[in-house]
């Protein structure tokens, strides 16, 4: 199954609120995720084929227990739908500016060019 910016946010807009135009500015009042596209690295073998990184930004203005729940949610999301996860930052962080807990997870897709 090809994998895009839009079947991940369909898939994570079941979870919560979902921001894909990366531009959180403003004090955060509901659990929200934030997609970004991170690199593309080209295989090895074959410059017509490699992996989309993305990266799940996760914020949380109630509580670092509400922030795990989410967590667990957004990696049993991507794992049921055979996304692979590559790494999940178990460090939150209180941001003084959007007044919420954040964390990321990571994750990839295959992806191939088509000409």
């Amino acid at each position: 199954m090809y994998v895009n910016r839009i079947k991940i946010y369909e898939m994570l807009s079941e979870i919560c609120k979902v921001d894909i135009t990366q531009q959180v500015k403003s004090k955060i009042s509901e659990d929200t995720l934030v997609l970004k596209q991170n690199s593309v690295l080209t295989s090895m073998n074959n410059d017509l084929a490699g992996w989309d990184i993305w990266i799940i930004y996760i914020y949380c203005p109630n509580s670092p227990i509400k922030l795990d729940e989410l967590r667990k949610k957004v990696i049993r999301m991507l794992t049921e739908n055979d996304i692979e996860v590559i790494h999940e930052l178990k460090q939150e962080y209180w941001d003084e500016n959007l007044h919420c807990y954040i964390s990321t997870v990571s994750c990839k897709t295959p992806s191939t060019y088509v000409y």
